[in-house]
């Protein structure tokens, strides 16, 4: 019997063009780059957060959205701006995606170079 390591404790490897981007247990990279995404299922319409200063991204699907907060804002915000305008039914704070964070680091690096 061999046991299984929890889905945190993975360890990966992202490489962009061969080059190591990070690596580490799946959990301590999500820590790294911080809790700042919201995943919030609604009734109403949440175009109204596209142009807000306290959204970095939003990504829509038809019944939830995720919400990559600005920098310096927080969820509580967030939360606030959403009061009497949606019916919020679920308002989740989440680790970035591990896509959303190579995303992230290798847009970077295409931008420097």
């Amino acid at each position: 019997y061999k046991s299984v390591p929890e889905p945190g404790n993975y360890e990966i490897f992202i490489m962009d063009r061969g080059r190591e981007v990070l690596s580490g247990r799946i959990g301590e990279v999500k820590a790294r780059f911080g809790k700042n995404n919201v995943i919030i299922e609604f009734d109403g319409d949440v175009d109204f957060l596209q142009d807000s200063p306290i959204v970095e991204d939003l990504t829509s699907f038809p019944r939830w959205v995720e919400v990559d907060m600005a920098e310096g804002h927080s969820v509580d915000e967030l939360f606030q701006a959403l009061a009497g305008r949606v019916s919020v039914k679920r308002f989740e704070v989440v680790a970035p995606s591990l896509h959303k964070i190579f995303v992230q680091q290798v847009g970077r690096r295409v931008k420097d170079e």
